[in-house]
């Protein structure tokens, strides 16, 4: 990967942001709909409304970046605003699944150091896991 290919970590950040708050944004309005839906009772009792959460909470970040980085091209929301885009390792277009599951641990294993992480080829740690990069865009 050439050196104008990169992304750089203000891009993957914009990018990240954005998409973080429209998940925030998806997953505060389900929780506000289930509540109205299946009132809080007791807090001893785990109900349905709290596992249904609990699943979208694993299934709407799945879905969403399965979706976009899979489906659609390698561009999520964020990635389009910032002009980055995820492609396999090789080039080749993301599945559904690895896009995915990327997305899941991408939200759950992001911490400050994971960015000590970040080698010379602008890689991080979870683009190891998963065989892929993030591409600038030409403006």
């Amino acid at each position: 990967m050439s050196n104008k290919d990169k992304s750089t970590l203000e891009d993957r950040f914009q990018g990240y942001i954005i998409d973080l708050v429209i998940l925030t944004t998806l997953l505060f309005t389900l929780g506000y709909v289930i509540e109205a839906i299946f009132p809080f009772q007791d807090p001893t009792v785990t109900d349905f409304s709290d596992t249904f959460m609990l699943v979208s909470v694993l299934l709407i970040p799945f879905v969403y970046h399965g979706y976009f980085d899979g489906i659609k091209g390698g561009q999520t929301i964020g990635r389009k605003s910032a002009k980055t885009k995820l492609l396999r390792n090789n080039g080749g277009k993301v599945t559904f699944i690895r896009a995915g599951l990327r997305g899941l641990v991408r939200y759950f294993a992001l911490f400050a150091c994971m960015w000590l992480w970040w080698m010379t080829d602008g890689r991080t740690i979870i683009d190891r896991m998963f065989d892929t990069k993030v591409i600038k865009l030409p403006k």
